[in-house]
């Protein structure tokens, strides 16, 4: 364990510099993570779904999908616990709870699906690792910062060129609406409550650097803009699967005022 230089915080190099309660935290938002991560791998089934000149990075996404999921199970190991009936207990079916988010339990069921999944799902995933990477335990930060490349710079970006060339189709619109109101109150959900009791412990002990509510609204600020420009934005921004968002009002108006504004230029 050391100090970071002008501050009298803790930085914990290993596991076993991490006190019990932070390896209580960690253990829980990495099992959440690796479950997920298990999940996305039945990505795999979509790769020769995917145009043919597509399919090689199709399949580079599930590669790194797959080396994710190895990363978190060995900083599982090494915190004490042992992820593998939890890995075992993901994979036996997609509708098993294990440890997954709502959105990891639902099918994906044509390549309209898949894109819309992949774009609403990695911008989530990169702000999680947005504020991962200031974490106070360094192998978790740097999971995060190498985990953020690919899902910031390649999965996301494929999600987004995808929904960019199907939103040009008019024929395609009907389609990616549906698949929109499907996936959005599922990943306007994936943060967590404001304010959660872990939410703050994460944020006390300094396991992450922003809040589920910051989360969210970094996540609306990246993905509303793009769903309104290409009119398949849901019809009420606000509304989860299990939560609905009143706190978001103010942000969602003033994204579909600058993209009024910006639509009329």
């Amino acid at each position: 364990m050391i100090l970071a230089p002008g501050t009298p915080r803790e930085i914990w190099m290993t596991a076993e510099d991490c006190p019990p309660d932070v390896r209580e935290l960690l253990i829980k938002i990495l099992s959440i993570q690796l479950c997920s991560d298990c999940s996305a791998l039945l990505m795999g089934r979509w790769i020769l779904e995917a145009p043919p000149d597509e399919q090689l990075e199709e399949a580079q996404a599930v590669a790194q999908e797959f080396r994710h999921a190895a990363e978190a199970r060995q900083m599982l190991i090494d915190l004490g616990y042992d992820p593998d009936p939890l890995i075992r207990e993901a994979q036996s079916a997609l509708d098993v709870r294990a440890r997954k988010l709502d959105a990891f339990m639902t099918p994906i069921t044509s390549w309209v699906d898949m894109n819309v999944y992949k774009f609403l799902g990695e911008w989530g995933g990169m702000l999680q690792n947005v504020a991962g990477m200031g974490s106070r335990y360094l192998p978790y930060a740097l999971w995060c910062a190498r985990t953020f490349q690919d899902e910031g710079f390649i999965h996301l970006e494929a999600g987004r060129k995808h929904i960019e060339q199907m939103a040009a189709d008019p024929g395609k619109l009907p389609e990616l609406r549906i698949s929109v109101d499907k996936w959005y109150p599922l990943f306007v959900d994936m943060f967590g409550a404001k304010d959660s009791p872990n939410d703050l412990r994460c944020l006390e002990r300094g396991i992450k650097t922003l809040s589920n509510h910051e989360l969210r609204l970094a996540w609306l600020d990246g993905v509303l803009p793009a769903l309104l420009e290409h009119d398949i934005a849901p019809a009420d921004p606000l509304q989860g699967k299990r939560s609905r968002y009143p706190e978001l009002t103010d942000t969602v108006a003033e994204i579909q005022a600058n993209v009024a504004e910006k639509q009329l230029v």
